[in-house]
């Protein structure tokens, strides 16, 4: 990738062992397929690009290594959020991630390691830790988020997805006085980028959210933000990815990508080989060890997360929460309960 983001091919060839597939790894001699656009991924952000590409009649074809919509994907919370415009990047993050370290379960560890890679990612990372540029990012992301959440919004009603959509807004949830006082940014932040957010003391947030203990100190009410099941949203779009005229091929591993003049040639997979016109890459993690052999360079860094659901309680907050002192993510729906963390 050069210094303006513009994806360029070199020549060479990629392979990529595909992982924990058994048989469906190795390389067979298989037919040859051939589609207008093939989208590497069938996660929300492959499943989108298609749904939106069939909609312009193209013809499009999805390769996912193992289950559609079963990674990242599958165990979010399921929050819509231009609230979370800001990057990670800030001043005085690297300050607390070192407290951290050591620290196993806390909301942002790096686990130490002799990783080029990953270290150049944390130099960069480090350099954007200023005002300045987190003032830029949010610019930037605040705009997309926006859209996201309209466009969402759109398909769910369009398409009638069963997936437990509603547009009911988000609380930032704090308990210690201190850390509400060293959060003021948050809310100019919100405001200068046109991102809704309401300042709440205490006794207003209680009397919004029954569900909470008292003793909260105050917070933020994002009104803008969303929520929806995310494994029912996903299995939603791949159906109508499925009824539009899309093909979903799952448990296809990929395992070499071949460069002809200048472009992407073929992409060889478990199930067979591959080409078309234009590819997608919405690999997630994945992406940069497919793409690294063919000459793009992707800034990614694989993050882990955890979620855990519950059925229902009876006692159960109405609006998605944020507990920011544990950097927790509560999101309740009619057919379960979710908390989740980094």
């Amino acid at each position: 990738m050069d210094e303006q983001g513009i994806a360029v091919a070199r020549p060479g060839g990629a392979r990529h062992a595909c992982r924990d597939h058994g048989e469906l790894g190795r390389i067979t001699r298989m037919a040859q397929h051939e589609a207008d656009v093939l989208i590497l991924g069938g996660g929300v952000i492959g499943l989108a690009c298609a749904y939106h590409l069939l909609a312009r009649g193209r013809n499009v074809t999805v390769l996912d290594q193992g289950q559609v919509g079963g990674g990242s994907s599958h165990g979010n919370c399921g929050t819509l959020t231009p609230s979370h415009a800001m990057p990670l990047a800030m001043p005085g993050v690297v300050g607390t991630a070192l407290r951290w370290l050591l620290k196993r379960d806390a909301p942002l560890r790096i686990k130490p390691r002799l990783d080029p890679g990953l270290l150049r990612w944390l130099e960069a990372f480090r350099r954007r830790c200023n005002w300045k540029d987190f003032a830029a990012a949010t610019a930037v992301k605040s705009p997309l988020l926006l859209r996201s959440n309209e466009l969402i919004a759109g398909m769910v009603e369009r398409e009638k997805l069963d997936c437990e959509y509603q547009a009911i807004g988000s609380l930032h949830v704090f308990r210690d006085r201190k850390a509400l006082a060293a959060s003021s940014w948050y809310a100019r932040t919100l405001t200068e980028v046109g991102v809704p957010v309401e300042s709440l003391d205490g006794a207003r947030i209680e009397s919004m959210e029954a569900a909470l203990k008292p003793g909260v100190a105050g917070g933020y009410f994002n009104p803008a933000d969303a929520q929806l099941r995310p494994d029912r949203f996903v299995d939603e779009l791949a159906r109508v990815v499925r009824e539009r005229g899309g093909r979903i091929e799952e448990h296809s591993c990929i395992s070499a990508i071949t460069l002809g003049r200048g472009r992407i040639a073929k992409v060889r997979t478990s199930g067979g080989d591959y080409s078309a016109n234009e590819v997608v890459f919405a690999l997630g993690a994945w992406s940069p060890a497919l793409a690294r052999p063919i000459g793009l360079r992707l800034p990614i860094q694989p993050g882990k997360g955890y979620s855990i659901t519950y059925s229902r309680p009876q006692t159960c907050p109405r609006l998605p929460l944020t507990l920011k002192e544990a950097s927790v993510c509560v999101t309740a729906w009619d057919s379960g309960f979710r908390l989740g963390s980094t």
